[in-house]
């Protein structure tokens, strides 16, 4: 996997190989090359792809999901049956904007971390999404208003500024770097001046937090 980072206002741009969930996950691997050591719960774990993308280092990893095949069966709704700090690492990809209580499982997220935390969200707000609205398409399968009640859907809808916003000015979690993950069926226009890749690609947020009195190891 190529992974290539630049700036764009203040931000990391990370280009990543591939759209799917294992191209992700080495994406964010890559990313924080120095932070995967001890417990990582992967919260919201679906195919356990981060579990693959760490296979080179030497780490405990801990599968949350609502469903099997995760290691512990829990709803992030509900909290993580899990201790204060008992896991080193927290990542939770694409899956906060999934929850009712988006702000609580945040907490929790954050409350089971020692060392670090890395969220992944989407930006919903990126040309592509507003041109699907504009043309009056659904934007993916996790909106609009299906015949059959769907099984899975997003409950928030929020763009890249909102989302470092509320990393911010969390007290319990003050944001330590923040990054954007391109991945190449996003990339319109690949030749694209840096100024303009925020507005023709898909970027999702790679937010990096700590607990409160916790020192930064990354």
């Amino acid at each position: 996997m190529a992974l290539v980072a630049n700036e764009h206002r203040g931000v990391r741009i990370l280009r990543v190989d591939g759209g799917g969930s294992l191209a992700k996950a080495k994406g964010v691997v890559a990313a924080y090359p120095t932070i995967w050591r001890g417990t990582i719960l992967d919260a919201g774990c679906r195919d356990q792809a981060l579990r693959q993308a760490l296979d080179e280092h030497p780490v405990d990893y801990v599968g949350l999901d609502i469903n099997p095949p995760a290691d512990v069966l829990a709803d992030l709704d509900h909290g993580i049956p899990m201790a204060d700090g008992e896991a080193d690492v927290v990542v939770a990809l694409d899956v906060l904007e999934h929850t009712n209580a988006i702000h609580f499982a945040f907490h929790e997220v954050c409350r089971v971390a020692r060392r670090h935390v890395v969220v992944a969200l989407p930006n919903q707000y990126e040309l592509h999404d507003r041109w699907q609205t504009l043309c009056g398409r659904n934007r993916s399968g996790k909106f609009g208003l299906p015949l059959d009640p769907p099984s899975d859907r997003h409950r928030w809808l929020f763009g890249f500024d909102e989302a470092r916003t509320l990393h911010r000015e969390d007290a319990a979690s003050p944001l330590l770097r923040s990054g954007a993950h391109l991945t190449p069926q996003r990339r319109v226009l690949r030749e694209l001046d840096q100024r303009a890749l925020q507005l023709f690609d898909r970027a999702w947020t790679h937010q990096e937090a700590r607990p409160p009195g916790v020192h930064h190891l990354g």
